[in-house]
């Protein structure tokens, strides 16, 4: 008699096997972490490297109204002549200084806006996109045949030490360049 088929599937499965699916499931959900969390610090890592795109950016002890203002400088950039030969980042740096006295201060204790990298652009896209899908892709080719000449116990405990020494090594990264090769290690 069957009974309902997944109480059935589970009372009828070794523990052994039930712990196995367990950890590959763990494996397969931090796998999963793993590569969105670089699109959640994109920024700040863009800014330690200093690569991708640069913006007006709000700093980061500044208020709702700040980072409004610091978000649309550009967009509302005036036409006056007198500014028309400001570069952006020189419109989006004098944004908030007043004359006080005769000299050019911030109203804050610091600078409420600044131009910095925003963690866009090309560079960017190279390393949440293009690299990392294509190696994702074509390395499971492979990686397929090989797992089934070899102890697939073995080459998914080499599989994941090298996912997680990669991963490791992505927070010792010092160059766009060594982002980019460790993201590439990932996608294996």
């Amino acid at each position: 008699m069957a009974g309902p088929g997944f109480i059935h599937l589970v009372r009828n499965t070794k523990p052994y096997t039930l712990w196995v699916l367990a950890m590959m499931l763990a494996a397969y959900l931090l796998n999963q972490l793993d590569r969105y969390t670089y699109s959640i610090v994109a920024k700040p890592v863009s800014q330690d490297l200093m690569f991708g795109d640069q913006a007006c950016l709000a700093s980061s002890n500044g208020s709702n109204f700040t980072n409004k203002m610091c978000a649309n400088a550009l967009k509302t950039k005036p036409q006056d002549p007198m500014m028309k030969n400001n570069t952006d980042q020189q419109y989006c740096n004098n944004l908030t200084m007043v004359v006080i006295n005769g000299t050019s201060q911030y109203p804050y204790d610091s600078e409420p806006c600044q131009w910095n990298y925003n963690g866009q652009g090309s560079q960017y896209q190279i390393l949440a996109g293009t690299f990392f899908i294509l190696i994702y892709t074509f390395a499971g080719i492979p990686l397929g045949f090989l797992a089934d000449s070899v102890n697939r116990k073995v080459m998914l405990a080499i599989a994941l030490l090298f996912w997680s020494v990669m991963t490791v090594l992505t927070g010792f990264a010092q160059e766009y360049w060594h982002l980019v090769l460790l993201r590439l290690g990932l996608g294996l």
